[in-house]
């Protein structure tokens, strides 16, 4: 069964760090014998990924507190190769168990801005929490106190999140974001007061200073999956030129579907953080991130220079994936759970008061349990498990 994220693993661990390592290609050696070999022997387990090939894909089982491992060179994973093993398992017939994580408790409506507390009374949403049964001059009262919170919000923002590509050091105004996105001349809609209550949200976490790392973060973790994209390119497209007897292209067939199964959880990572970046700019669901849209939707954020082209990759590699008959996410269950727009529809649904994830800011929810959406904990903090796995595997900056 080639379909991937076979959360039947037989390991398993507690609510400690994951230690998974993701599929990764191989030397740029041109001989593709090596995918008969045997897969290395995996490291013991430990909360710090060994540069060893690991091939394991996504197997937080370690059961000890490290410190943030370091990247591994890429490499294709081995065959037999599963999507990790997120929990523990009970009993030597069952998988993984995400449910061991716990429940949301914390109450964003009430909490101090950190995402491991609670934000102060200052940054609740209740200034807006009834604009009903407004009329004439009135309507505008409730959009202009909601514009100037975030206008006080935004300007306690980390310098480079709004900052505009080019040299003219000019930056986004969400006052102005919210002015055309949200308008200030009608009452306001519960749509509409659910994006600012989402807006307001977001603002209230980034504008703490013990948060004001997490834009570095997000730039630094496009980097990197910008950079896993461009190998795996190259390398499907070795695959491609090759002459292969059909013996050796079911050898290369399982790790290759791995590797790009794992780029896809990448994506969904990625894409979180830009829903959540439009999110700010208070942007429609359906806004999409291209190469058109980049300046007249997303107001060209020098942020999202690298998303653009992370976007242009995945579509080269699904190309070259489809012709050598690569399958990996079905395209409904694929739209359903890792286009932007899916992944944005997906947040204005969550309450406020349901955990974030640490890394992205979208709301985690035990709908997802069982799933590289669900909840872990790493680090003592929650995690989309496919935010923790590429954090503990590929971004040893994250501390």
């Amino acid at each position: 069964d080639d379909d991937w994220g076979a959360f039947d693993s037989n390991t398993g661990a507690d609510a400690g760090a994951p230690a998974a390592t993701v599929a990764q290609p191989p030397a740029q050696d041109d001989d593709w014998g090596a995918f008969d070999s045997s897969a290395p022997a995996p490291a013991p387990p430990a909360d710090t990924p060994s540069n060893e090939s690991d091939d394991d894909w996504g197997a937080f089982d370690s059961n000890t507190g490290a410190e943030t491992p370091s990247a591994t060179v890429p490499q294709l994973p081995a065959q037999n190769n599963d999507w990790g093993d997120f929990g523990k398992a009970t009993s030597a017939s069952q998988g993984p168990r995400f449910e061991s994580y716990g429940s949301s408790t914390k109450d964003y409506a009430s909490t101090d801005g950190s995402l491991d507390g609670n934000l102060s009374s200052d940054d609740d949403f209740g200034d807006f929490g009834d604009f009903e049964g407004t009329s004439g001059g009135d309507d505008q009262k409730p959009k202009n106190a909601m514009q100037e919170k975030i206008r006080a919000y935004a300007s306690q923002l980390p310098e480079s999140l709004l900052r505009k590509s080019g040299l003219s050091g000019e930056h986004v105004d969400l006052a102005e974001c919210f002015e055309v996105n949200i308008g200030l001349d009608a009452s306001v809609d519960p749509a509409h007061k659910a994006m600012v209550d989402r807006c307001l949200q977001v603002l209230a976490i980034l504008k703490k200073k013990r948060n004001s790392k997490l834009p570095s973060y997000w730039e630094q973790l496009f980097l990197v999956v910008k950079e896993e994209l461009q190998v795996g390119k190259q390398l499907l497209a070795e695959a491609s030129s090759k002459k292969m007897s059909k013996t050796e292209h079911q050898k290369i067939q399982k790790p290759l579907e791995v590797m790009v199964s794992g780029f896809a959880e990448y994506l969904r990572v990625v894409r979180s953080i830009v829903g959540t970046i439009g999110d700010l700019l208070l942007l429609d669901v359906s806004a999409l991130l291209t190469i058109d849209t980049y300046a007249s939707t997303w107001c060209s954020l020098d942020i999202l220079k690298i998303p653009v082209e992370i976007e242009q990759l995945w579509k080269e590699i699904e190309k070259a994936a489809s012709s050598l008959s690569i399958r990996t996410l079905q395209s409904k269950e694929k739209d359903a759970t890792t286009s932007l727009t899916s992944i944005r529809r997906r947040v204005t649904k969550r309450v406020a008061s349901e955990e974030l994830c640490e890394l992205t800011l979208v709301p985690l929810s035990n709908e997802d349990r069982g799933t590289t959406c669900g909840m872990v904990s790493w680090q003592g903090k929650d995690f989309m498990a496919c935010s923790a796995n590429i954090l503990a595997n590929r971004c040893p900056f994250y501390v």
